[in-house]
């Protein structure tokens, strides 16, 4: 069956006009923001414009939702919600953490086109069955909005700790090479960017992996 529905298109044969068109919203930490900056750079570069979140013209909307405590998986539903409700001919994405939760996604799943968890996030134009191809981005080139860039350089936690489902929906703990980040830095830098923040899951356990 495929999961893009009979034309394989997605939105692109669906919604005319507003197809190259795209809004974003993030629930969660600092982490979560880049992922929506990944995302956005990949939606642009397949020739989306970004509008607001709930411009009623928008092709696509994109939640990136949070499921570090209860009333974060709250947020996300409502805001997955709020979406379907604003932006009814939108084609509505739900992605990250609380998507990996079998006690959300069902919920999820019943306001949302589609529903991706983390791992997708760096193909997400080609995981959202909107007919771009499957990128694998492996980082950002600028930070929309802000003058501090965030450069996630570490995900996941290898602690399990009994209160945090964080390795559960982010998985082991991972450190993205050296060079990698090194490289994004300066691309953010030539950008215009004069600080940038380093973010992860657990910045501490960076490079114990490697």
């Amino acid at each position: 069956m495929n999961p893009c529905g009979q034309d394989g298109q997605g939105l692109s044969r669906a919604a005319g006009e507003t197809a190259l068109t795209v809004c974003f919203h993030t629930i969660g930490c600092k982490v979560n923001q880049y992922d929506t900056q990944l995302m956005r750079e990949q939606f642009e570069g397949s020739g989306y414009r970004v509008v607001d979140f709930g411009d009623r013209a928008s092709g696509v909307a994109v939640v990136n939702t949070c499921t570090v405590t209860g009333r974060s998986s709250q947020k996300s539903r409502q805001a997955v919600a709020r979406a379907r409700r604003m932006m009814p001919r939108a084609r509505i994405v739900a992605v990250g953490c609380d998507c990996l939760e079998s006690s959300s996604r069902a919920a999820l799943g019943q306001l949302a086109d589609r529903v991706l968890g983390n791992d997708e996030k760096r193909s997400i134009v080609h995981a959202a069955c909107l007919g771009g191809r499957e990128t694998g981005a492996a980082g950002i080139t600028h930070f929309s909005g802000r003058h501090r860039a965030l450069v996630k350089v570490q995900d996941g936690c290898d602690w399990f700790c009994a209160y945090c489902r964080v390795p559960f929906v982010r998985g082991r703990a991972r450190s993205r090479p050296r060079a990698e980040v090194l490289a994004e830095i300066e691309a953010l830098v030539l950008g215009g960017h004069r600080e940038v923040v380093l973010t992860g899951v657990n910045l501490g356990t960076y490079g114990l992996d490697r």
